[in-house]
């Protein structure tokens, strides 16, 4: 596993080794913000020129001579858009948000310009056609011709934007969700978990989730204030817990007790804190595939948000959690309210959203599902064709009542926090600016 920033003791984790290494990582993340400069008016949303070019990932990879390179989350100046076409052997990538067919940001605004061509972006502030954006579309058109990339989005919803990309539309893909240890992440008892947080018994706690929720629009804080408005004017016995991040108990009505658990860094602490909890909140406008709604799942604790991104893809309504029509609080807070009323069905719908996520998003899964992919590639390439197999299924509408929990022959994923990396048996390269590989 290649990777830019190393925080684990894996010796199969490889990343930069010296101060020197390091400090030049720090000056290509610094150096690839620069042109934004130049767009004093844009927004807070992560915008990657990814232009910085000599890349010292480069010359590890050719030591290593894979016979497939494994891309994930590559920004903060890992790769330029031109190293792609310096890259050997075919290619997967799975994409993580929408930067790999936009003009640089992470998650379109509302323009759609993903579908044709960038300009006037709206992420930079720009009123220019011709403005960066623009540029790094006319880059990736350009170096993405040039390369052999098969694509994997661990949502159904990015899968579909992708297909209707004008960077990589015609390119094979695939849906696999993330995967996690369902081993690791597993019901625990609820008032062990709760003694141990030093949490009321008698209380029904809600859980969030997440870095810096009140800061990115995406994130949803402000309809998640209204959804908590609207429980507490209706209960008294609501309590919130969130883990992450630290606001002002102001920003919520009076009498809904907070708990703050800090940044929770291991996934032991995470465990406890969703098994202290009766359900996980997911208040967000766009999300490809959270993390936090697979391991809430997996620790049997049932999951309620909008019906946005890779949400459908997992929270099947009243079987799974709740799941609302976009932005609707006061339906969110009626589902939610309706599913606290009655204990019994809370806990039939936990039990069903533990099994869920181990149907969908257990290692094995995972590793199964990436190694035919694998598999395939090398077949086809040995043989001089290229990939011709892709998988795209249908999502089905909030209100339909259940959803294919195995349209492909078995569902598997990858984590958002994927790392690089190289395989025991050294054919395989995973690359990724992260540190942590939950499965291959």
């Amino acid at each position: 596993m290649l990777v830019q920033d190393k925080k684990s003791d894996d010796p199969t984790v490889l990343g930069p080794r010296s101060a020197g290494e390091k400090a030049v990582i720090r000056l290509r993340t610094f150096l690839d913000q620069l042109p934004l400069a130049a767009y004093p008016h844009r927004g807070s949303a992560m915008f990657s020129p990814a232009w910085v070019p000599f890349s010292p990932v480069l010359g590890r990879l050719r030591k290593l001579a894979p016979d497939i390179i494994h891309l994930h989350w590559v920004q903060k100046g890992m790769l330029s858009i031109n190293d792609w076409k310096k890259l050997p052997g075919p290619i997967v990538w799975t994409l993580h948000d929408m930067w790999a067919f936009t003009g640089g940001d992470h998650y379109d605004c509302d323009q759609q310009c993903f579908t044709r061509q960038c300009g006037h972006c709206t992420a930079l502030g720009s009123k220019r056609n011709h403005d960066l954006s623009q540029r790094i579309w006319r880059q990736k058109q350009a170096a993405w011709r040039q390369v052999p990339l098969t694509l994997v989005t661990p949502s159904r919803w990015l899968g579909e934007q992708a297909k209707r990309s004008s960077l990589l539309g015609d390119r094979p893909l695939h849906v696999i969700p993330n995967g996690i240890d369902t081993e690791l992440y597993r019901p625990v008892p609820k008032d062990q978990a709760r003694s141990l947080l030093k949490l009321s018994a008698e209380r029904k706690w809600l859980l969030l989730s997440g870095l810096d929720l009140n800061e990115d629009p995406r994130k949803g804080f402000d309809l998640l204030t209204e959804t908590l408005n609207l429980l507490a004017s209706r209960r008294s016995d609501l309590g919130l817990l969130i883990a992450g991040a630290s606001w002002s108990p102001h920003q919520f009505l009076q009498g809904l007790e907070c708990r703050f658990l800090g940044k929770l860094e291991d996934d032991l602490s995470l465990v406890l804190a969703y098994n202290a909890a009766d359900l996980v909140l997911l208040p967000s406008r766009q999300e490809n595939f959270s993390n936090a709604m697979v391991e809430a799942m997996a620790c049997g604790v049932p999951v309620a948000g909008f019906h946005i991104g890779g949400n459908p893809d997992m929270i099947i309504p009243g079987e799974t959690g709740v799941l609302a029509p976009p932005f609707d609080t006061k339906a969110l807070a009626s589902g939610i309210e309706k599913l606290l009323s009655h204990p019994e069905a809370l806990r039939q719908i936990a039990h069903q959203a533990r099994n869920r996520a181990v149907e969908v998003c257990s290692l094995p899964q995972v590793a199964q599902r990436y190694y035919e992919l694998f598999a395939s590639l090398e077949d086809f390439h040995a043989s001089g064709h290229t990939q011709k197999v892709s998988y795209l299924p249908h999502a089905p509408s909030y209100a339909e009542p259940g959803l294919c929990a195995a349209a492909p022959p078995a569902c598997a994923g990858s984590s958002s926090t994927m790392g690089s990396g190289e395989s025991p048996n050294g054919s395989r390269v995973q690359l990724d600016q992260g540190s942590t590989l939950h499965a291959d």
